[in-house]
């Protein structure tokens, strides 16, 4: 039962939290972008998610679609690109090629 409470109030606080940064940051908005990829073992891809127009990127993440690709995939590079776009790249750590979805996340605020 603990767990549920702590699940549910760490979920209350993500919530709030998005809320009060929407509030304080003009323009706060999270963009995604995805990308089905088949990966040979030793190769690499990567995604880019990018800001809408008259938006500067602030952070960005990345994440893969299941936790068994996390073990095969190697978060090799996260970066911010031209102050916009967030891009993300993953090597094939396996010996076998992947066949998943790849994800990059930006947060994007007004550039003024």
């Amino acid at each position: 039962m603990r767990s549920v409470v702590s699940i549910a109030l760490v979920c209350a606080f993500i919530v709030q939290s998005e809320w009060a940064l929407a509030q304080a940051v003009p323009g706060y908005q999270i963009v995604g972008s995805k990308r089905p990829v088949s990966i040979k073992p030793g190769e690499t891809a990567d995604v880019k998610a990018t800001c809408p127009d008259g938006k500067i990127a602030l952070g960005g993440g990345a994440y893969t679609h299941t936790d068994r690709d996390s073990t095969r995939l190697t978060l090799i590079w996260s970066a911010m690109e031209l102050e916009k776009s967030w891009v993300v790249g993953y090597a094939n750590n396996s010996s076998a090629p992947v066949d998943s979805e790849i994800f990059a996340q930006v947060v994007c605020a007004n550039a003024k």
